[in-house]
């Protein structure tokens, strides 16, 4: 779906539907059909194309847990959760690098 997202993206397409954890989607789509976008899926994707969307991730990622939880259901976003475990308490965050990383050549 996200793929399918960059795509309209690509094709000028300015607005997408999508639900937070992913939740949601049609009850006739038939069975192992998953829901929709996840929001989260879109706004990671948004971002690290540089597209300034005015949204938090960490925190729509707490609303996706949250949901997911209340629903008793699987989350249905995978960037939520990773975010989620990077700002986890006691994980290290990568230092960006200013130097290529020993032994590395370009050319």
């Amino acid at each position: 779906a996200v793929a399918n997202t960059l795509a309209a993206l690509q094709f000028g397409i300015a607005k997408v539907d999508a639900a937070v954890g992913g939740v949601g989607g049609c009850p006739f789509a038939g069975p192992g059909v998953s829901g929709n976008v996840a929001t989260e899926d879109v706004v990671q994707l948004l971002h690290g194309l540089g597209v300034e969307t005015g949204l938090d991730l960490l925190r729509l990622s707490e609303a996706g847990q949250w949901l997911s939880s209340v629903l008793q259901k699987g989350n249905g976003s995978r960037a939520g959760p990773a975010t989620l475990r990077r700002h986890a308490p006691g994980h290290a965050q990568p230092r960006p690098q200013t130097a290529a990383p020993s032994g590395f050549t370009s050319g």
